[in-house]
């Protein structure tokens, strides 16, 4: 255990971060140990300029050294052209009136700013658990005050005078053996990945402040240094590097916090310790320690839940504005009238917000059950508006009255009389669709028998479970004998809406996945059309109880 690890130096490079802050729902602190080396490092330049800086030069030699004129000239933001020309002044590519210097010209002519490598004093860190180094670099190492030491924990004050602010940090394992010293290649590459980190924050922390793309200086950076390795170019500098004293052991307090609802993986970010951004390595360690450390186990399933509550939060308060938007806009396309049948609202909101939720199977599916709720609710309130007439609903009644008591009459030569016989319904549906202008009329719909529309007719509403097919059926009878039937206007704007209902039928129960070659966008537009033109039919009608 950490206790193992003799008498460590605890350190935070984080001191003075929202990310100190105890909070046992969101966040763990964990101490993570290493060995701290004190070497000589190169600090490699830049070798290469940037689009930005060879324009901003160019500028500049022709006498356009304002930021707020470069601007004009080049169409870039105003703040971006004085970070440009701030930074040319400290890297002495321009002298303090804007003119290049002699440098700065040479790095015109050659595209190259040639720098002299530049040597310091750092620390680089040694993992035990892996071998390697840190990505990362340190010019000190910042103690923190220990208020109490345990084995498994250590309880740090991170605040000020007078104001303490203590956190309590889980101390992850540590063995004994003794740390293997890094070669020159390893110090080399962590301090290249070190000054690239850190050009990266530094341009992200820019652009977020002054709402810029972020500079993209870094990959020019590393194809030119690993241009010089690949052509075998000696590295001089593999000479100067030195390591100075022994190795201490350190532990340096990390930080893992709940992630945000949109961000992928386990559920947790594990900040880097040493201040920059979201470090992979770190993350790679938390996964090894909590395979043996039941309590950061428990703590970071703690944190994943919190993100789960969180995700579940924000989608039913994205949810909320979702329907509270489509409910607005159903209002401006069907008028206030849509308010009055709330069930109708509802199914017309749920189509609406699956074309939201984008060309997704799942928006779909939504989108057909909402548009073929409408059909149902349409022809269920038809039948109850526009019964069948009379001379249709009679023998359709009688023969169901017959079979319902078990007599019949009979022919003559002693067979049984027909009242609506199969056929005759048949031939009565198709001929009906025929004389509205319903051509495509589905299966589901002439096949429906006499038995089935004898037990609707007559009655003040559908008994409950008719299906949709005979509810249609029926409203195409009725459609035929009154011109203002609303099923004639819809089949005079879309002739095959009738097949088009079936289809959303077999779509959601499952017999039909998809309309033929469509696109999911071309599916959820054409539920979008048939669901809204049934919604405007039904707005007309009386509400049902």
């Amino acid at each position: 255990m950490a206790g193992s690890f003799g008498n460590p130096r605890f350190l935070s490079f984080i001191r003075g971060s929202a990310l100190i802050r105890e909070d046992k729902d969101r966040r763990i602190h964990v101490t993570v140990p290493a060995w701290a080396y004190r070497v000589t490092a190169p600090l490699i330049p830049r070798r290469g300029l940037d689009l930005f800086q060879r324009v901003v030069l160019g500028l500049c030699e022709a006498g356009v050294r304002t930021p707020d004129r470069v601007s004009e000239l080049t169409g870039l933001h105003v703040r971006l052209c004085a970070y440009v020309i701030d930074t040319a002044k400290r890297d002495g590519l321009l002298d303090r009136g804007g003119e290049p210097t002699e440098r700065g010209r040479a790095a015109m002519r050659t595209g190259s700013t040639d720098e002299d490598t530049e040597w310091a004093v750092r620390y680089v860190f040694y993992d035990p658990v892996t071998g390697d180094l840190w990505p990362r670099t340190a010019e000190r190492l910042p103690d923190v005050h220990v208020v109490h030491r345990e084995a498994d924990h250590v309880v740090i004050d991170l605040g000020t005078a007078g104001r303490p602010a203590t956190v309590r940090g889980l101390r992850m394992w540590m063995d004994d053996e003794s740390p293997k010293a890094p070669n020159p290649e390893q110090i080399m590459e962590v301090v290249r990945r070190d000054r690239l980190a850190r050009i990266n924050a530094s341009s992200q922390e820019f652009a977020r402040k002054h709402h810029l793309d972020a500079l993209q200086d870094v990959e020019e950076e590393q194809a030119a240094y690993a241009g010089r390795v690949a052509t075998g170019e000696p590295l001089a500098e593999l000479s100067r590097v030195a390591l100075i004293g022994e190795p201490e052991p350190v532990e340096i307090l990390g930080v893992i916090e709940t992630a945000g609802p949109d961000l992928p993986g386990e559920g947790w970010i594990a900040h880097d310790p040493f201040g920059l951004t979201a470090n992979a390595m770190f993350g790679r360690l938390v996964e090894h320690w909590a395979a043996g450390r039941p309590e950061l186990a428990e703590r970071l399933d703690r944190l994943f839940r919190r993100r789960g509550e969180a995700v579940g939060a924000d989608l039913k308060g994205a949810t909320k504005r979702a329907r509270a938007q489509a409910e607005a806009e159903l209002v401006m396309e069907f008028g206030a009238k849509v308010r009055g049948d709330a069930g109708v609202l509802s199914k017309l909101i749920d189509l609406r917000t699956a074309l939201y939720d984008g060309e997704t199977d799942q928006a779909l599916r939504m989108a057909v059950w909402a548009s073929f709720s409408l059909f149902e609710e349409l022809f269920h309130r038809l039948a109850i508006a526009y019964p069948m007439p009379a001379r249709h609903a009679e023998p359709l009644r009688t023969r169901a009255a017959q079979r319902a008591s078990g007599r019949r009459r009979r022919h003559p030569n002693g067979g049984p009389e027909p009242l609506w016989a199969p056929q005759v319904a048949r031939e009565t549906i198709r001929k009906a669709a025929e004389r509205i202008g319903a051509f495509e009329v589905p299966y589901t719909v002439v096949s429906t028998g006499s038995d089935a529309l004898g037990e609707l007719a007559g009655e003040p509403k559908p008994p409950d479970g008719t299906k949709i097919g005979v509810l249609i059926a029926a409203a195409l009878i009725s459609a035929e004998a009154r011109d203002d039937h609303p099923l004639r206007r819809m089949v005079a704007r879309r002739s095959d809406v009738l097949f088009g209902c079936d289809q959303l039928r077999q779509m959601r129960n499952g017999q039909l996945h998809r309309l033929g070659k469509r696109s999911v966008a071309e599916d959820l537009k054409w539920c979008k059309e048939l669901g809204e033109q049934a919604a405007s039919e039904l707005l007309e009608l009386p509400l049902t109880s």
